[in-house]
């Protein structure tokens, strides 16, 4: 049995199962605590399901770090930082994105951030650039025997192919360590919670299942590239929230979060494609302007833009900072 019933803020219908009742839950599009009603309680002849009661006194709100039973992808709530009220994690629904909320939402977090934004920026680069550059120097005699060895056009092409892929793994192992840890950071940031340059050390756990879920979205795309440019773009974008929702700890497992990022995805990949493609072509835009000295602004202003696209295609709220909360 599903127990029906509207959220007392927003008023959005909300549907949970039944044994649920009396838990409190997160309104997917508000945020608002409710408590989940009785089954018995009937709705007017003819009329919509009852409302929820009102959200719980700020004294009976869950602690945070629980994850009720009634709310699958809650994730624990972290204390605000300098930049802004905290925004609470709470459950994730599918939510169209707006190109002008996700712009204006990124460059307030940006304003607020932007020492710290840049120099957690160029801490990465100079931490990649150190763990690629063996991996791309070990690229240069693989290819290079790949050439020689091959007796015939489609037998170098495919070896070509297939030894592009290994360095492209081993490329993404060397790395899967630092992106956990960058986007650890980036979320506490978006968030407005007590983002540290440490916290880029602090993704060793998620670093398997997302050094998987990567090989397994890297294979999938490469055949749709193969077969064609746009069933490899369409299925980049299906799976491009897959990284954040490891690292948000809303999946356990790489075929989990490809799967759960096709479900977040539904409805905006379009859009996503279109505010990923305008931001990155005035970045570079601005970077060749600036002989590349603007990178060291525009890309961490990148990073913060797809922490935003992802709060938003999930239904999260960012930080409360300039009116953009």
């Amino acid at each position: 049995m599903t127990i029906e019933f509207r959220c007392a803020e927003c008023d959005k219908l909300l549907r949970t199962g039944d044994g649920t009742s009396g838990k409190t839950v997160k309104c997917p599009q508000c945020g608002a605590v409710l408590t989940v009603p009785s089954p018995t309680t009937d709705a007017p002849a003819g009329g919509p399901p009852p409302m929820g009661p009102p959200p719980l006194p700020a004294a009976q709100v869950p602690p945070p770090g629980r994850h009720d039973a009634a709310n699958p992808y809650q994730s624990p709530t972290a204390s605000a930082g300098p930049g802004g009220e905290a925004a609470s994690p709470g459950g994730i629904a599918p939510t169209p994105i707006d190109m002008g909320d996700v712009f204006r939402r990124s460059w307030a977090v940006f304003q607020d951030n932007l020492g710290i934004c840049v120099l957690e920026g160029l801490a990465v680069t100079l931490l990649a650039l150190a763990l690629m550059i063996p991996v791309y120097l070990l690229s240069i005699p693989v290819i290079s025997l790949v050439a020689l060895t091959s007796r015939s056009a489609p037998v170098f092409v495919f070896s070509v192919f297939v030894a592009v892929m290994l360095i492209g793994v081993l490329a993404w192992a060397a790395v899967a360590w630092l992106v956990s840890g960058h986007m650890v950071f980036m979320l506490k940031l978006v968030r407005g919670q007590q983002a540290q340059i440490g916290d880029i050390f602090t993704g060793g756990r998620y670093c398997l299942t997302l050094l998987g879920a990567g090989v397994l979205c890297h294979l999938i795309c490469s055949a749709g590239y193969l077969l064609c440019i746009v069933p490899g773009v369409i299925l980049w974008l299906m799976f491009s929230q897959f990284a954040f929702l490891i690292v948000d700890g809303r999946v356990q497992g790489a075929t989990d979060a490809l799967r759960l990022s096709t479900e977040m995805t539904r409805g905006s990949k379009l859009m996503i494609f279109l505010v990923t493609l305008i931001a990155v072509l005035v970045c570079e835009l601005i970077a060749v302007v600036t002989c590349g000295l603007g990178g060291l602004v525009t890309g961490p202003y990148l990073s913060v833009l797809l922490t935003v696209i992802y709060l938003r295609v999930t239904g999260q709220p960012t930080q409360a900072a300039r009116g953009a909360g």
